[in-house]
């Protein structure tokens, strides 16, 4: 067969016109990773086709000139224009990276077997440059409008007493990020730019020019996800070499120190912070972090760092908008695909003990996003954007962040191995801890959302029993670092940080909301209404997320968050003691107090709920229902169940009007308790059109 006239062999690894070393023929075609070793590299070594592992080099003619004129646009435009125009029109399309990760039922996948002895008509065509005429004037404008959208960014990075302000706020706990990263992110950026954006007498535009001309010059630079060394790592996005990816990272970070900083956390050198409010700057912030991914995604491929951050925006935006809005779904959507465009769900490392930098941080993200993907699902009742069926990508191991860094540890110091489970030896919690255990709850909740979510009846009954079994199995196993116990509230040591008994607690939630939704499946399977089971896990559900809100400030759990909180787990716990309580003739007088009390409170939460908040709309919905579901049962008990519960009302503050008794169907006709077509009352008129 003729060589292609554009491939000619070479002696040692070359490298792609980008700087990254030229894969392997066998690994390009793969779309899999290449040591580059010489002269065979150890994938091809391994998979016993030594005698096709070469090393090809493309020539390609001399790239175009220019298109965009620095006398045709302003001084600023012109320059961060031409670095964005040279990333973006110079670089051909990649055949190894830009179609991202492809599977095995992928057009490639076919022509595995015979790639040794074909030279497909596709693959010449990925080796051609882009046709020049491809780009022009439309090219230029866009540009000049990212050069615009560049200085816009950094004009609103804060002072650096305010930047250090936020940045001793706690972010959030669930973004699989490392805290440690992020404060020497921050700290080598204000080593490396601090002259660049002194604000005496207003920050110098040409400085803030140079700087974003840096700035976009380093993004332009494939960012190396398979990094092993964690210092090149952590250097390769840091400091000098800072690229808008990490920027936006810091922008999350100011963000969430807006949301949670105290007037009385930051001094009178903090500029921005007396001079804005604090829900001003978590909007600018939020979208300052919008507009570095914009800019990544102009000048440079997909990855993992660049993941994070859509993640962590994701994340935020649905502290402002809600989870249940458009844009928050077309954010949840797009994070998705990026992780499985890059391939974080079937990783090329599956060694459970694998701990590179790059590895462990992929784990960290999937991890995460899965926990995400299934959240979402159970508050919203919409199907799954993920499936465990597909996932290969194993637990990140519980590594102190120190470790995962490089840093030196004492000697003798036990660290996490395949006979831990991938836990810590010390007992201790980590960044990474509570993800963690989230993840692998994850993983059931993702089987009990296709049972509660198909359309279709499952005939196999012994699978509820058996997902049961498993979860309460999967949490005994749980160090008892992370086990949440009453005690944790009292008499807790003082090395228990408030945030890891806010953490205990939420991953118990999510351990009961698990039990929940089975044992609401099995009441619906045994034609029950509610079951003992079922009831004592709802009314201990409700009772734990209110304790986020009656011990606010004894375990400092975010404000901008207890909405969420609350409507995600007691909300659902509550509709079932609506109905037990409605329905329950068999209910003592004594349970029923207690369900009065506890909705009592719940409706208390509910009517405290700010307006400002993403949630205040359908917060106020179920404050509605719990307020007419306590008003009519008050009407029907006995005498001397009505008091007790009478003086439960009052101890909680509710404003309960009795002017009459409500329809059954007219207090249940809201979306909330409907997340789950399975939730509703057998035999309920819901008053709302057939999915």
């Amino acid at each position: 067969m003729p060589a292609d006239p554009h491939l000619s062999p070479v002696i040692g690894a070359p490298r792609r016109k980008n700087g990254r070393q030229q894969a392997c023929e066998p690994c390009r075609r793969r779309k899999v990773a290449c040591d580059h070793r010489l002269p065979v590299c150890s994938r091809c070594k391994r998979g016993g086709v030594s005698e096709r592992c070469v090393y090809l080099t493309l020539r390609r003619p001399s790239p175009a000139s220019p298109v965009l004129s620095p006398s045709n646009s302003s001084p600023v435009a012109a320059k961060i224009s031409e670095v964005v125009s040279n990333a973006t029109d110079e670089t051909p399309p990649r055949s190894d990276g830009s179609t991202g990760y492809l599977g095995a039922t992928s057009f490639s996948a076919f022509y595995q077997e015979t790639q040794g002895d074909l030279v497909s008509e596709h693959q010449k065509l990925c080796g051609q440059p882009q046709c020049s005429t491809c780009v022009g004037n439309d090219t230029a404008s866009h540009g000049r409008s990212l050069a615009k959208l560049a200085m816009s960014t950094l004009k609103c990075i804060p002072d650096m007493a305010s930047a250090e302000a936020l940045i001793d706020v706690e972010s959030s706990a669930h973004d699989g990020w490392s805290r440690l990263v992020g404060e020497r992110l921050h700290a080598s950026f204000w080593a490396a730019f601090e002259s660049h954006l002194a604000i005496a007498g207003g920050r110098d535009e040409p400085r803030i020019l140079q700087m974003a001309s840096k700035i976009s010059d380093n993004t332009s630079r494939p960012f190396k996800d398979d990094q092993t060394d964690p210092v090149e790592w952590l250097k390769s996005f840091s400091g000098p070499e800072m690229r808008w990816e990490s920027l936006g990272h810091l922008f999350i970070y100011w963000a969430y120190g807006a949301r949670g900083i105290r007037d009385s956390c930051y001094s009178t050198k903090c500029v921005d912070l007396r001079k804005r409010d604090s829900l001003e700057l978590l909007r600018t912030y939020k979208q300052c972090a919008l507009w570095c991914i914009e800019l990544s995604r102009a000048a440079t491929t997909d990855n993992m760092l660049l993941a994070y951050l859509v993640f962590k925006h994701c994340l935020i935006e649905s502290q402002v908008s809600g989870e249940t809005g458009r844009l928050f779904w077309r954010l949840h959507g797009d994070i998705i695909s990026l992780v499985t465009f890059i391939g974080l769900h079937a990783p090329y490392s599956t060694a459970p003990t694998d701990r590179s930098i790059s590895v462990q941080m992929g784990r960290r993200l999937f991890a995460v996003v899965f926990s995400h993907d299934k959240t979402v699902a159970t508050f919203t009742g919409r199907p799954t954007f993920l499936s465990r069926r597909f996932v290969s990508t194993p637990l990140p191991l519980d590594i102190d962040d120190h470790e995962l860094l490089g840093d030196a540890k004492p000697e003798g110091t036990p660290s996490c191995d395949a006979g831990n489970n991938g836990w810590n030896a010390q007992g201790g919690v980590y960044g990474v801890t509570f993800p963690r255990a989230r993840a692998m709850l994850a993983f059931i909740r993702d089987e009990i959302l296709e049972l509660a979510l198909q359309t279709q009846q499952y005939s196999d009954m012994s699978t509820l029993p058996n997902l049961k079994h498993r979860e309460m199995q999967l949490v005994a196993e749980f160090p008892l670092a992370i086990r949440y116990t009453p005690e944790d509230l009292n008499c807790r040591p003082a090395s228990t940080k408030k945030k890891d008994i806010s953490n205990k607690l939420r991953i118990w939630l999510e351990h009961l909301q698990n039990l929940f939704l089975i044992e609401r499946l099995l009441s619906k399977n045994a034609n029950k209404r509610v079951t003992p089971e079922l009831f004592g896990i709802s009314l201990e559900m409700i009772s734990l997320a209110l304790l986020l809100w009656t011990h606010q400030k004894r375990l400092n759990y975010p404000e901008a968050c207890l909405d969420w909180l609350v409507m995600s787990y007691a909300a659902p716990a509550g509709g079932v003691l609506c109905m037990e309580l409605l329905r329950g003739n068999n209910v003592s007088a004594a349970s029923k107090a207690t369900i009065i009390e506890k909705l009592s409170m719940l409706a208390s939460f509910l009517d405290w709920v700010s307006p400002s908040a993403p949630n205040h709309c359908i917060c106020k919905g179920v404050q509605q229902a719990v307020r007419r579901t306590i008003e009519q049962s008050l009407e029907t008990t006995a005498p001397g169940a009505a008091a007790a519960a009478a003086n439960a009302v009052e101890n909680a503050s509710v404003d309960v009007n009795t002017d009459g008794l409500v329809d059954f169907d007219t207090i249940f006709n809201f979306d909330l308790l409907d997340t789950f077509e399975w939730l509703r009352p057998d035999g309920a008129d819901w008053g709302v059109s057939s999915r």
